[in-house]
């Protein structure tokens, strides 16, 4: 456990130091949770970040106790979180649609994507549909992150093999991407991706 920590605060610290890019956390379910560890930083440095929570697992009470444990007011902190729920593929193209539309970078500096593909895996949409949909939708995070900010997806394991295509389309547009996969002592975690060159070296 203290190598996966060790491990998770290498890529933090990687992660702060970009200035753009398209970072994935897959695998494990705890990769939720875990991605608080991702924006904890931007927040105490009065940061604003905005939420597309497409799993509907976004946990205000976390964000509370991370306030508390730097020190700082839990309400300061949930205030400098805009968050918005979609409960299908299309509310997720939307937002994101509405992002990019109104892009600004300072205004939005860091963009957290919890659960990205749970609303596509939705099997009451035509497979294509939603498979078209995933596919402009990556196509306006990753312009996005070309423009400099840093977009952080979340993605657990599907119950089933079967959205497999998905993940495929998700991990091929990341800039960088971590797999985490528990283990009987725990997690373990393999970079799948590492941050390419211009990324990193753009942030300085």
């Amino acid at each position: 456990m203290q190598n996966l920590q060790v491990a998770l605060s290498e890529r933090v610290t990687v992660f702060d130091r970009a200035r753009g890019g398209l970072f994935v956390l897959c695998g494990d379910p705890s990769v939720h949770m875990i991605a608080y560890d991702f924006v904890k930083k931007p927040l105490a440095n009065h940061r604003v970040i905005t939420v597309i929570d497409g799993g509907n697992v976004f946990d205000p009470y976390v964000v509370t106790r991370m306030a508390h444990g730097l020190g700082q007011d839990p309400k300061t902190f949930l205030s400098r979180i805009l968050i918005s729920r979609s409960f299908t593929c299309h509310q997720t193209h939307a937002l994101t649609r509405k992002v990019l539309a109104s892009f600004n970078a300072h205004q939005f500096p860091l963009i957290l994507v919890l659960g990205l593909l749970t609303t596509f895996y939705d099997e009451e949409v035509p497979i294509a549909e939603r498979r078209q949909l995933l596919e402009k939708t990556l196509h306006d995070l990753k312009e996005i992150a070309r423009r400099g900010t840093k977009v952080l997806i979340t993605s657990p394991d599907p119950q089933s093999a079967a959205p497999a295509p998905m993940s495929k389309l998700l991990l091929d547009a990341a800039d960088a991407a971590v797999r985490l996969d528990p283990e009987s002592d725990g997690l373990s975690l393999t970079v799948l991706k590492e941050v390419p060159e211009p990324v990193a070296v753009a942030q300085r």
